[in-house]
């Protein structure tokens, strides 16, 4: 498993011998990509995952800088976790889930679980990532297997878009859940509920992880001070931006900057 970091741009990569899962870590990446089932656009909200077969060049223009977690699997690891369906799966192919991104609880858990074993293990034990492996295999057979069921119930798409504009313009404050719904027409409460289910978070989370993100930035490519950094993306006091940044990324500024500065 590997972690990334990606700028906006093309993000597109190789061909490889194994099947790729990833699951985003930035709500709302908004991207244009083909990656086994033809072209689409979407915002993809925190969590989704994405199925990438194995042999295909994958061809992915990302607006906006993200964060991905990513599980290769060996092809034969993966073809001899679906047991009897191998005739059906022969090129891993999974139909509509090479479509665009998709959520499922049992695979978010297993995925991170996976996660959590390499990177707080010695050790991994193989037998239980072995048993994880083939219980993804069969569930993502069994999603492939049952009708692609669109989304319902988010923002359309004119409105992710306005009222994300609207964050990324006003950085250095937090804008109000009344002020967000006001531009798009929504109670406060609705529009929290389809904020959540378009981006996979609330709108307060949002802009807290978009201020991390933006502080990220500033102190992996600007010369300003920590305290100048927290003023820039709205924090009264180095104290407390320090507190918020360290919950987010697991090191303070300081450590952040000396270890990822340009």
């Amino acid at each position: 498993m590997m972690e990334v970091m990606h700028p906006s741009g093309d993000v597109s990569s190789p061909a490889s011998s194994s099947i790729l899962m990833i699951r985003n870590f930035t709500p709302g990446t908004h991207h244009r990509s083909d990656i086994g089932g033809g072209r689409f656009e979407e915002r993809s909200p925190l969590g989704a995952l994405f199925l990438i077969p194995p042999n295909l060049a994958t061809d992915i223009v990302a607006f906006n800088a993200h964060h991905l977690r990513c599980l290769e699997v060996d092809a034969d690891v993966a073809l001899a976790g679906l047991e009897g369906s191998e005739r059906q799966y022969a090129g891993l192919d999974f139909g509509w889930l090479h479509r665009g991104s998709f959520r499922d609880s049992s695979i978010e858990a297993l995925f991170d679980t996976l996660w959590y074993i390499c990177e707080h293990t010695d050790r991994p034990s193989r037998l239980m990532a072995d048993a994880a492996i083939v219980f993804i295999m069969h569930r993502l057979a069994e999603l492939a297997g049952s009708p692609e069921v669109p989304a319902r119930g988010g923002l359309a798409p004119w409105q992710v878009r306005l009222v994300t504009e609207a964050i990324a313009e006003t950085r250095d404050e937090v804008l109000s859940l009344r002020i967000l719904a006001d531009m798009v027409g929504y109670s406060p409460y609705h529009f929290c509920r389809a904020f959540r289910h378009s981006l996979g978070v609330s709108p307060i989370r949002y802009q807290l992880i978009r201020r991390v993100q933006l502080a990220r930035d500033l102190l992996e490519k600007s010369e300003l001070s920590v305290t100048d950094v927290a003023m820039e993306v709205g924090y009264a006091s180095s104290q407390s931006f320090a507190r918020v940044f360290r919950s987010e990324m697991g090191v303070s500024p300081s450590r952040y900057r000396r270890e990822h500065s340009k």
